[in-house]
């Protein structure tokens, strides 16, 4: 058993060498701001858009559809 508690001991101060690690912490510090930065410029972007978000969008597809019936019916004129 004191076999398994010192594997277990040593995973653990690992784990907490890791994420301790002053690397990680800048990492997660620097992810944290961007994220963050990220957040609020696009919430500012979708503030001045007119809360545009959901709205009606265009389908291209049945837009060149109409525009393509619309070249037959001149050409059948």
């Amino acid at each position: 058993m004191e076999s398994i508690s010192a594997v277990l001991k040593f995973f653990i101060n690992a784990i907490k060498a890791l994420f301790l690690s002053p690397f990680y912490l800048a990492y997660f510090v620097i992810f944290l701001v961007y994220s963050l930065l990220n957040f609020l410029f696009g919430l500012i972007k979708w503030a001045i858009s007119g809360f545009s978000y959901g709205g009606q969008k265009e389908n291209k597809y049945f837009a060149a559809l109409q525009a393509k019936k619309s070249q037959v019916k001149e050409r059948e004129a």
